[in-house]
């Protein structure tokens, strides 16, 4: 058994480290060269420790392996203009991050989409006593589901109604701040929103009744 009081071998740790730079580099190079194959062996070398770093951030397996394929999608179009002498596993750490970072953002967006898409809508009153549905209950994959599918619609939207869904449903603005943003007045904004959930109704009633959130 090791002795847990004995000295730890720091020369060996920076070897481990030059041999490891060594290596990096010379997968660069190869990579520059047109040799796709050694991308994949970078990736090898890092996915690991990427996913450690990425699910730090995230707390969630599924998510961080989102990260890290995304930082890798990222690395693979960058890493030809990265500097010869850079350090190649700080720099993927750094990558990794801000993709996570990017998800925990998104995965906020969507959930806050999916959160007021069933309260935001105006009553409906097409026929008598009729009430307003109530919220459904979503686990967190419905959330993530679901705040996609209205993003990209959103997204997908003609103006005048594509801006003031975006400050209503993504950043969460009142009205009157959404008319201050788009020097609109505040009817109008009401108009644009409500003509607006008619297109994404008309749109994505189908998809939204066969997912079972309507």
């Amino acid at each position: 058994m090791r002795n847990p009081q004995a000295p730890r071998d720091v020369s060996s740790d920076v070897t481990v480290r030059e041999e490891r730079r060594a290596l990096e580099r010379t997968l660069v190079a190869a990579f520059r060269g047109g040799d796709v194959a050694a991308f994949s062996e970078l990736v090898g070398l890092h996915h690991r420790r990427l996913f450690v770093i990425a699910l730090r951030r995230v707390g969630s397996p599924e998510v961080a392996e989102d990260a890290v394929q995304v930082a890798f999608t990222k690395a693979y179009r960058s890493l030809a203009a990265l500097p010869a002498d850079a350090d190649v596993s700080a720099w993927l750490a750094t990558v990794v991050e801000n993709a996570a970072i990017d998800q925990i953002r998104r995965e906020a967006r969507h959930r806050r989409l999916a959160d007021r898409a069933f309260t935001a809508a105006p009553e409906r009153s097409d026929r008598r006593g009729a009430t307003r549905h109530a919220k459904p209950s979503l686990d967190r994959p419905e959330r993530e589901e679901l705040g996609g599918i209205l993003g990209e619609a959103i997204a997908a939207l003609p103006d005048p109604y594509r801006r003031p869904l975006e400050l209503f449903h993504l950043r969460g603005l009142p009205v009157e701040e959404i008319g201050a943003v788009l020097s609109l007045n505040v009817n109008t904004v009401k108009s644009h929103l409500a003509r607006g959930r008619g297109v994404l109704r008309r749109r994505l009633g189908p998809k939204l009744r066969r997912g079972g959130y309507l």
